[in-house]
């Protein structure tokens, strides 16, 4: 925690100013991190190294709510609303059908303006802990 007390900087206005200076060079590390960047992503490996947020094997549902066999699926939120992509198993292959899951939500990151890579997030979190402990 970053304190600005009017004894350090003279006066009230120059203190609030240096606050002020502070937060904005705060917004302008953080400003394009995503509020809905997953935190799993963040953090420790998890058992399945090779995991990607909205991408999941499920079932294809068929005629009458008979399931038709399994899919690689990318899902995501847009507006609001969930999208989601399938990519069946029995007409790609398990590991193509997941590369193509993997690529399409990949895709929708980028065309959201959400595509922040793990290891960006974390620079930009460590400047902003240097500019507070400063």
């Amino acid at each position: 925690m970053k304190y600005f007390s009017d004894k350090e900087y003279g006066t009230a206005k120059k203190s609030l100013d240096a606050a002020k200076t502070v937060l904005d060079q705060l917004k302008t590390i953080l400003e394009a991190i995503p509020p809905q960047t997953s935190l799993q992503r963040l953090g420790e490996t998890t058992e399945d190294s090779d995991h990607v947020p909205g991408v999941y094997l499920g079932k294809l549902s068929g005629r009458n709510g008979a399931t038709a066999g399994d899919a690689w699926i990318a899902s995501w939120r847009c507006d609001g609303r969930r999208i989601t992509r399938k990519f069946s198993v029995a007409k790609y292959g398990s590991a193509p059908a997941r590369s193509l899951a993997v690529k399409a939500r990949r895709q929708a990151e980028k065309d959201m303006g959400r595509a922040v890579g793990v290891n960006e997030i974390r620079q930009r979190l460590q400047k902003a802990e240097k500019l507070l402990s400063a």
